[in-house]
């Protein structure tokens, strides 16, 4: 009988590790689809976009209004404009096909300079340990989470990342990848002011090289050529909109808030395993200093991009507060630590094992942000959930002190989580759910004041809105937050805690909490749902970051504690309101009801003429307080 020839069927590597690549993209952009989410926010630019295509400009209200620059972003502006005028794609399904080609040219980015890494001796990284390593990026939920939202914030640690892995691998001076990495950028400070920071270390390098002999003045201004990018978006700023920076950062940014910042940046340390990599870090330092001392040279364009990092960092710490949702502005940082760890994990560990580990670690030790979204993926209306009782006993008393953060952060309208966001948004959605033209009588624009702007101003495209928290109003991003009422609040909130003890054990129960509620609210029986569930959310919170020796119940002495939590508190793009007599003047005649437009017809129409006078003499009263 004829034997069969033994044969071996063998795969290249090159098609093994193509295969891994392809199955860990998938991966990731399963796991971003779950955690797809649009938020209110994005449709502020989307109106944007939209006034833009009907031939308006880049203006929140048509003219005559004046125009304000109420978005973040004028780069994820102009794509989402050409996506509509060139392909006939409007803005919400351009920003969702946008976002996630963005992520996954975030996830090649990355897969490159893992596969291409070699450590401080010049050894290539296993192809194992850099599969590793992007296993850890697509384990991470916040890189996930922020590849969706409708904001440009996909693109922007696209970019961040590609700009930061560059200025640690090619560029040099003379070469031609200083052009590249300005370019890079100068996108991302079109894409986010944040990236103003990127221009300026990338400058200050080139200026370095040229004072220290380097390279020759005309190779600077040749590599600096795309700054005229920025000095030309700048100019156009200041001639359309009349101002150097953007009207979001008046209505944001007011005087330091580390108070807020700090606890937004603890909370990333917990949720990322951010103490696991600090730990490498300190391994890593020591021998990397030793190299350093004995090398004397200097690496210009890391130590700049490190500069950067930290920078953007601190500010968004110590001056802004964090930012309004959860970890937004600290996306970018969770791919550059994962490719920072296998690079560090290759100078101090030499066993196979012992570079995995580290990777391995960082993957587990970031789970906590799935532990917190599995367990809270039905928040309640008050925003609060508690870890504490639902984690194993060695890990309370971390998830205490995550909980007391979290729970201080909701209540100043920091770091709200993504699942709360998606849900105002279809409460919104659900008031008006379509888009399309108002039916005002002619020569009477109708106006409509309200606080969440983004759908409303989407499906509106024809009402003017009045934003009463500034971030689309020239007049209410220049008001000062009333200090005054802060005062007042205070006082009469202590004076009814101390009265709502009435049983004279020295606690406050719910019960009475719930009673000194009715009494600040003149006696309101509350007794609609809708009160009764704003009244327990209330009473949550206070007990929730005030009450710490009785759960249930606050002491006598823990009152100051609820009282400098809730009054003269900061809020997160939300401090700002309309002057006294702001909105009356523009006598707003829109209504939502019962999810329809109403528009009541006005005795004295609200003409052209009279928006330009009333804009003008608000403008001018406000710069007269300021001065």
């Amino acid at each position: 009988m004829r034997e069969r020839p033994d044969f071996e069927v063998r795969v290249p590597a090159g098609v093994l590790v193509a295969i891994a690549l392809c199955l860990l993209a998938s991966a990731a952009a399963a796991g971003a689809t779950a955690l797809c989410f649009e938020c209110d926010d994005a449709y502020i630019t989307y109106r944007f976009v939209a006034n833009a295509h009907a031939g308006h400009g880049l203006v929140w209200n048509p003219a005559p209004f004046l125009p304000v620059e109420g978005y973040s972003s004028f780069g994820w502006a102009l794509l989402l404009w050409g996506a509509w005028s060139w392909f006939g794609v409007e803005p919400p399904t351009a920003s969702l096909v946008l976002s996630f080609g963005c992520g996954l040219l975030q996830f090649a980015i990355v897969a490159r300079a893992l596969l291409t890494m070699r450590s401080a001796a010049g050894e290539p990284a296993p192809v194992w340990l850099a599969l590793s390593s992007l296993t850890a990026l697509v384990g991470c939920r916040t890189w996930l989470q922020w590849w969706s939202s409708g904001l440009e914030t996909p693109l922007f640690v696209a970019l961040t990342v590609a700009w930061v892995l560059l200025a640690f691998r090619r560029v040099r001076p003379g070469g031609g990848s200083f052009g590249l990495w300005m370019l890079l950028a100068v996108l991302s400070a079109l894409v986010r002011p944040d990236g103003l920071l990127y221009v300026a270390a990338t400058i200050t390098t080139g200026v370095v090289w040229w004072l220290r002999r380097a390279w020759p003045g005309r190779c600077l201004v040749v590599g600096g050529l795309p700054v005229l990018m920025v000095v030309a978006h700048l100019l156009w700023r200041r001639w359309f909109y009349g101002e150097w920076l953007p009207n979001t950062y008046y209505a944001k940014v007011s005087t330091p808030w580390p108070d807020a910042g700090v606890r937004y940046l603890a909370s990333f340390v917990i949720e990322h395993g951010v103490w696991w990599w600090l730990l490498l870090v300190a391994a890593w330092l020591l021998p990397a200093a030793r190299r350093w001392r004995a090398a004397r040279t200097v690496s210009w364009p890391a130590l700049a991009a490190t500069a950067a990092m930290l920078l953007q960092v601190g500010y968004y710490v110590v001056q802004v507060g964090g930012d309004h949702f959860e970890y937004r502005v600290f996306a970018h940082l969770v791919p550059l630590m994962v490719v920072a760890t296998q690079r560090m994990a290759l100078d101090v560990a030499r066993a196979p094992w012992a570079r995995a580990a580290w990777p391995a670690g960082l993957l587990v030790a970031s789970g906590f942000g799935w532990f917190h979204l599995a367990a809270s993926w039905q928040m309640p209306v008050n925003g609060l959930w508690q870890s504490e009782h639902q984690v194993p006993a060695l890990l309370r008393p971390i998830a205490r002190v995550h909980d007391r953060l979290q729970g201080w952060l909701h209540l100043h309208f920091v770091c709200l989580r993504c699942n709360q966001h998606a849900q105002t948004l279809a409460a919104l959605q659900a008031q008006l759910p379509e888009r399309g033209p108002a039916q005002a009588a002619p020569g009477d624009v109708p106006v409509l004041a309200v606080g969440a702007i983004g759908w409303l101003g989407w499906v509106l495209p024809d009402v003017a809105l009045l934003d009463r928290h500034g971030l689309c109003d020239w007049v209410v991003a220049r008001t000062p937050p009333d200090l005054a009422a802060g005062e007042a609040w205070r006082q009469l909130l202590s004076k009814h805690l101390r009265e709502g003890e009435r049983n004279g054990d020295g606690w406050i129960d719910r019960d009475e909490l719930r009673g000194v509620v009715s009494a600040l609210f003149d006696g309101n029986p509350m007794d609609s749902e809708g009160d009764r569930m704003a009244a327990d959310a209330l009473v949550a919170q206070v007990l929730f970051l005030a009450a710490s020796r009785r759960a249930g119940a606050l002491a006598i002495d823990e009152v100051g504690v609820a009282v400098d939590a809730f009054v003269g508190r900061r809020m997160m793009a939300h401090e700002r309101l309309p002057p006294h007599g702001y909105e009356d003047a523009f006598a707003p005649n829109a209504a939502i009801v019962d999810g329809r437009l109403r528009i009541t017809p006005r005795p004295e129409p609200l003409g052209p003429e009279r928006i330009v006078d009333l804009e003008a003499t608000w403008r001018s009263r406000v710069r007269g307080a300021s001065d």
